[in-house]
């Protein structure tokens, strides 16, 4: 089939080296930076449909928005329709229907209004996340983002277009007012998320995208209001400078700054770079981009980065230990990517339709059936649930102080601490205050103090078993928790970026500062240890400096808790430091999220050797009995409970232990109330 006249194949060629750098990085750790491909994209966008338009314009005096609509629509919906329908029923058998089915389907579902951006950005969370592997349709955000961007753009250059007498420069305004104002919002973003966080601002957002698409776009500006001509020597120095750039942005120095940020000039500039160079025919037929081969290549990239990620996503679910199971999928992916190049998107592509009402009907059947399966797939999903809601029973409650012992996997994979409801767990923004929940009990004794429970997640799911604790010993409890963050002094894990390293420094001064000024009583201080090993853990110590290494993370942990614990002790507090629960991790990696259906319908039970924990996290307790050794604090360690007979499970006598790989669930929690009243009985004067 004829090609149009404005495709250039060193730009393909700029396609498939963008479409090869994702899915290397989806499937492998071998490009640290291959998601600035979708950057490339953006930029290629921008150019290309700029281009389209103007060479419109150009012929006939004005763009028809209509007809440049429905070539999108052809171009890229029947395709998209194929994957989310495909995807999804394959998902039903692999994906637990105790949430992320239901976050997939709804992605799919908006995919297919061109919102899936935002539903990411309201269910999934962070693109970096591990929630994240878990959606087999994550990749349409940034289709989404696209088809947001040829909605308005068009619109917008029509308008420019009539501004003034000479075509182009009304155009060449308002495009250049529209890229820096998005890279305006690009730049106040961290500032406006530090105060409030939204994903209007967010990675998925086009708010702070559309200025990529505007590089591109005023590029095509640029050499359709004038001819373009290039020297030899500048045409190479700038192919050259864009493939350095390009090539740093795949390497792990594009990690250096937040994405998207100020180092997204990196790739988008150095894909500007390389398309004006074409105009230069730089290389001449040695130009690697524009090798047959590659223009191939990115004539497929559409279907390819349609295609790749389901296969990716669904591969590391069903195989999670294997490095090499995402790689194969990613290969296997480019067959049916190949034949709906061919079968779906060509044939959908140039087909002419021969009548309005012939177009709505073939538009409404292409979006109607991946809806369709959309909803007959959450409609199953909502019944499983609900059978596995229906199937739990009412056990003894005194068994857990008043929690149901027998609890549905539906209502598990929901349930949160009390804290999270209340308001009490953090960290909040940098201009909230500090929120302390309070439970006053009548018999509450001022001789014995009151109890506070702080540090991160792994604080907040003790907040049942101590407050009944609490209660039946007659003393008040007070609980401040925030994620990623455990109360230390001057040490701070990195889990996420500069703000979130901010936001957990300022809670840590807040509660200390509340702890200084309540009255005294005992503070129990419980964290993951998931900071502190592993090979990639980031942690900012006292002095601000980035600590890399496990052992300096042991050190800054060591030092951190100690400084902690005497500046409670002296403040009249005594201290307990909570050894951490044993989690799911390594070749015993378990959560409810990664249950597939076959597994949920069975129960999703695991068991886990106690052995295999204390061992591989004998490094951490140390440190834990150390402090308590040195500043008089006590340690309670409630891993014999957790794992009677030395044997960890997720289920245990009809109660779930674990509401995911590292969190006990609220109805264990309470039943650990004695083990409670037996460690705070150790701290009575």
């Amino acid at each position: 089939m004829p090609r149009p006249h404005e495709v250039r194949r060193d730009v393909q060629g700029l396609r498939a080296l963008a479409v090869l750098a994702v899915v290397l990085f989806h499937a492998s750790d071998v490009l640290p930076g291959g998601f600035v491909g979708v950057d490339i994209f953006f930029v290629i966008s921008g150019f290309v449909i700029a281009l389209s338009l103007l060479g419109e314009y150009r012929r006939i005096g004005r763009i028809r928005l209509r007809k440049f609509y429905v070539r999108r629509f052809k171009r890229l919906v029947p395709a998209l329709a194929l994957v989310v329908a495909v995807t999804l029923i394959a998902s039903a058998f692999v994906l637990s229907p105790l949430g992320p089915q239901q976050t997939a389907i709804l992605t799919g579902a908006a995919a297919m209004f061109s919102v899936a951006n935002i539903s990411i950005a309201l269910t999934t969370g962070d693109y970096f996340d591990a929630p994240a592997e878990l959606n087999p349709l994550l990749h349409t955000w940034s289709l989404s983002v696209e088809e947001q961007f040829y909605l308005v753009f068009p619109i917008a250059l029509v308008i420019g277009l009539s501004l003034f007498a000479r075509r182009y420069r009304g155009a060449f305004v308002v495009v250049a007012l529209g890229t820096a104002l998005s890279f305006g919002a690009l730049m106040v973003a961290p500032i406006v998320q530090r105060i409030y966080e939204t994903p209007l601002l967010g990675f998925y957002s086009p708010v702070v995208r559309a200025w990529e698409f505007g590089i591109g776009a005023l590029i095509a500006l640029w050499v359709s209001s004038k001819p373009l001509h290039l020297g030899r020597f500048i045409a190479r120095l700038l192919y050259i400078l864009g493939a350095l750039a390009i090539g740093f942005s795949l390497s792990p120095g594009i990690l250096l700054g937040d994405f998207p940020g100020p180092i997204t000039l990196v790739p988008t500039l150095g894909t500007a770079a390389i398309i004006l160079a074409g105009y230069g025919n730089p290389w001449g037929s040695r130009d690697p981009l524009a090798h047959r081969g590659a223009s191939l290549l990115g004539d497929w990239s559409y279907s390819i980065y349609l295609w790749h990620w389901p296969f990716v996503s669904l591969s590391a679910i069903l195989w999670p230990t294997s490095s090499l199971a995402p790689l194969v999928a990613a290969g296997l992916s480019f067959v049916p990517a190949i034949a709906s190049f061919y079968l779906v998107e060509n044939r959908f592509r140039f087909v002419v339709w021969s009548s309005v009402p012939h177009a709505a009907a073939v538009a409404a059947t292409t979006v109607g059936i991946p809806l369709a399966v959309t909803g007959g797939l959450w409609l199953v999903a909502s019944q499983i649930s609900l059978q596995l809601a229906g199937s739990a029973s009412d056990s003894n409650d005194s068994q857990t102080g008043g929690t149901a012992a027998v609890q549905s996997l539906s209502e598990l994979a929901k349930e949160r601490p009390p804290g999270y409801d209340l308001g009490c767990h953090g960290p909040p923004s940098l201009a909230d205050p500090l929120s302390v929940c309070s439970w006053d009990f009548p018999d509450a004794s001022e001789k014995a103090g009151p109890i506070y429970l702080i540090g991160d997640s792994n604080a907040a799911h003790f907040t049942e078993g101590l407050r009944l604790s609490a209660e039946a010993e007659g003393r008040d409890l007070f609980v401040a928790t925030a994620s990623n963050c455990p109360l230390l002094d001057g040490v701070v894990p990195q889990v996420g970026g500069d703000i979130d390293v901010q936001k957990c420094s300022r809670w840590q001064e807040m509660v200390l500062e509340h702890l200084t000024s309540s009255p005294a009583g005992v503070v129990v201080l419980a964290g993951t240890d998931s900071y502190w090993l592993g090979d990639e853990g980031i942690v900012v110590d006292v002095d601000g400096a980035v600590v890399t290494s496990r052992e300096d993370r042991l050190d800054a942990f060591d030092a951190g808790l100690h400084r902690m614990t005497e500046a409670l002790t002296a403040e009249g507090h005594q201290v307990v430091l909570v050894q951490s629960v044993p989690q799911w991790r390594d070749e015993y990696a378990w959560s409810l999220d990664s249950c597939s259906l076959f597994d949920t319908l069975s129960g999703c039970n695991e068991q886990m050797p106690l052995n295999h924990y204390l061992e591989a996290t004998a490094a951490v307790r140390s440190v834990i009995e150390d402090a308590s050794d040195l500043d008089g604090a006590f340690v309670a360690d409630f891993s014999p409970a957790i794992c009677p007979g030395g044997i960890c499970q997720t289920r245990l006598d009809e109660r779930w232990v674990y509401r995911d790989g590292s969190h006990l669930s609220n109805a264990f929690s309470a039943s650990l109330s004695e083990e409670w009243t037996r460690a705070l009985e150790r701290t009575a004067p």
